[in-house]
């Protein structure tokens, strides 16, 4: 409610920088569901800069934030291998097999054989081996 009603910098600070992942999730749900619009929408409207795209990425679940980091990362002519590294490397253990799902749906191509058309040689083996069939 206070996201709704006082879109202040301040309001969005005191809320998100204190809520864990799971919390922003149930908060961007309800908010939809009590407001017609979604926390990026109003963030969107209100905001810009840098605090902006913080207040974007914080309120995105973070398997859709890294499916779309990996997407952009092999989009186009050429890789952003750094990218490739740190994002597989990082969630791997972690939330990898919900980001694989989440690259499928968005995307309508398996996180796998995106790795495997961008890359090649132990490089390509290592992180095939990394994200799994």
């Amino acid at each position: 409610k206070k996201l709704y009603q006082n879109s202040s910098e301040a309001a969005f600070i005191r809320v998100l920088g204190r809520a864990s992942n799971a919390h922003v999730t149930a908060i961007a749900g309800l908010f939809v569901s009590k407001y017609g619009k979604s926390l990026q929408e109003v963030i969107k409207k209100n905001f810009s800069g840098h605090f902006e795209d913080l207040l974007v990425i914080l309120v995105t679940p973070r398997a859709d934030y890294f499916a779309d980091k990996l997407y952009k990362a092999m989009k186009g002519l050429g890789t952003d291998d750094t990218t490739l590294i740190r994002v597989i490397t990082t969630r791997y253990g972690v939330d990898l097999e919900d980001i694989k799902k989440a690259y499928t749906q968005k995307h309508h191509k398996s996180l796998y054989e995106a790795v495997k058309s961008e890359t090649s040689g132990d490089y390509r083996k290592i992180l095939l081996t990394l994200i799994g069939a």
